[in-house]
């Protein structure tokens, strides 16, 4: 207990004051997931966030920006939490220090579970048009899968609503937007956004 209290008094002498965290409250409630280490989820209750992670769990309190501290926790207490903003502004992971002398571990932030559903993922499959190029989008067990000619398949992973990013590719998404009752895809990439438009 002790060294950790130590640990944590010297660290508010770092803190930016006046800050707050870059999200609503109830944007950073959800489920994330690392492969080895399993869930963390995050709540939101009465303004407050708490974090539980297998037996462990805690409340956070901000300590600037998108870092918060996990308090009242039996083992962890004192341990700094901090949450990862993607291009779209959108919350998509939190790191911890799980272990000395390893970097922190980052567990990804799950879409809602609807947002996964076979029934909400075949309203996007089709052909489209990008540039000259027939893409197609299917449906599969594993969720929804974009093809290019001549380039790998990617795997769409949801984010929210009509928004997924693509499959070990950081920093690039595919929003679907309907226009006249039809999906158009629109790829958002690091260098710039292009429209695939649904094929006749």
């Amino acid at each position: 207990g002790d060294v950790y209290k130590r640990q944590d008094e010297s660290f508010e002498s770092f803190q930016v004051k006046g800050t707050h965290p870059l999200h609503p409250l109830n944007d950073y409630q959800a489920l994330y997931t690392h492969p080895a280490y399993g869930d963390l989820k995050v709540s939101e209750k009465w303004g407050k966030l708490s974090l539980a992670f297998r037996d462990l769990g805690g409340e956070l309190s901000h300590l600037h920006y998108d870092t918060f501290v996990l308090k009242k926790s039996e083992m962890l207490s004192g341990l700094k939490v901090q949450f990862e903003t993607n291009l779209l502004g959108e919350l998509e992971a939190v790191s911890l220090p799980l272990e000395s002398g390893v970097a922190p571990i980052r567990f990804e932030k799950q879409a809602a579970i609807r947002f996964s559903t076979p029934s909400y993922l075949a309203q996007f499959k089709g052909t489209y048009l990008l540039q000259g190029l027939r893409i197609q989008v299917k449906s599969t067990r594993e969720g929804l899968r974009l093809n290019i000619p001549g380039q790998p398949t990617y795997t769409l992973i949801p984010t929210r609503e009509n928004r997924f990013k693509i499959k070990s590719y950081p920093g690039y998404f595919v929003r679907f937007e309907k226009e006249n009752s039809k999906f158009k895809v629109v790829f958002i990439q690091p260098q710039g956004v292009v429209e695939a438009l649904p094929s006749q």
